[in-house]
């Protein structure tokens, strides 16, 4: 289930975490309703628990005013969790 902490570009921000990259989740960009839906107004999304499947599988359907990227609304991504997102980012 989302923590709801503040997520940047596929990295999950959290303060204790290893110092390497842990796998979180395989977000699935989608148009369709799906089963156990979880709507998340601050994001303008509606995700599934990728907590509750075998595969972290988390499948997201970004609403008409949510403001991302075509390429975040239809482009499948692999998440993290690590200790300081700016830092990968920056490699």
């Amino acid at each position: 289930m989302h923590t709801g902490k503040p997520v940047i570009l596929g990295v999950i921000c959290t303060q204790g975490a290893r110092k390497q990259m842990k796998f979180n989740h395989i977000g699935i960009p989608t148009n369709q309703e799906f089963e156990g839906e979880i709507d998340l107004p601050h994001f303008k999304m509606t995700i599934s628990d990728h907590e509750n499947n075998s595969y972290g599988i988390q499948w997201q359907r970004y609403w008409d005013n949510a403001p991302y990227p075509e390429l975040v609304k239809t482009v499948p991504h692999v998440a993290f969790v690590v200790e300081n997102p700016q830092k990968e980012i920056e490699g």
